[in-house]
């Protein structure tokens, strides 16, 4: 009997722990904080364009459109890898030629209602990194940790399939 419970009890560990395991990765909500709100991004008009080397860096920018509150947001992602080719890693709000960087800008578009003109909300970055990692393809995670202009963090996790833009 004693044997009989230790089967059943290793077998229920067995395949709660293999379930665990089932070879699908944790998707992020493609959610970031802005102070206490939440941003939503999504993968249709995200687009990757490829500017190329520029002096000691590569150069790709990474657009995304979302959604706060019922206003459209716009974010571009402007990466320089250090190198003759684009390659991901941390990259910091930095301008130094001895590292990788980036800039990153958004824009908060309220849409003209009852007479009243459409107004925008920018925000530059100040500090802060971004981690990319290419999972496969055009798809790519972005672990987001930035300030903006005026102490606003935005943090959060993005994982996004771009498509190729042109020039």
């Amino acid at each position: 009997m004693k044997n009989f419970f230790l089967t059943l009890f290793v077998t229920a560990s067995v395949l709660s722990c293999s379930k665990d395991d089932d070879g699908a990765s944790a998707m992020t909500s493609n959610q970031v904080s802005l102070g206490d709100s939440m941003i939503t991004f999504s993968n249709e008009n995200a687009v990757v364009l490829d500017y190329g080397q520029d002096g000691t860096h590569y150069n790709r920018d990474f657009e995304i459109d979302g959604t706060i509150n019922g206003k459209e947001v716009e974010l571009d992602i402007e990466l320089y890898a250090l190198g003759e080719a684009f390659s991901t890693g941390v990259f910091q709000v930095d301008n130094t030629e001895t590292a990788s960087y980036l800039y990153a800008e958004m824009d908060i578009i309220t849409p003209a209602i009852g007479g009243n003109a459409e107004t925008t909300e920018y925000y530059n970055s100040t500090s802060g990194t971004i981690t990319v990692t290419k999972i496969k393809g055009n798809t790519y995670t972005f672990v987001i940790d930035l300030v903006f202009e005026g102490g606003e963090a935005f943090i959060g996790t993005l994982q996004i399939t771009f498509t190729e833009g042109t020039i």
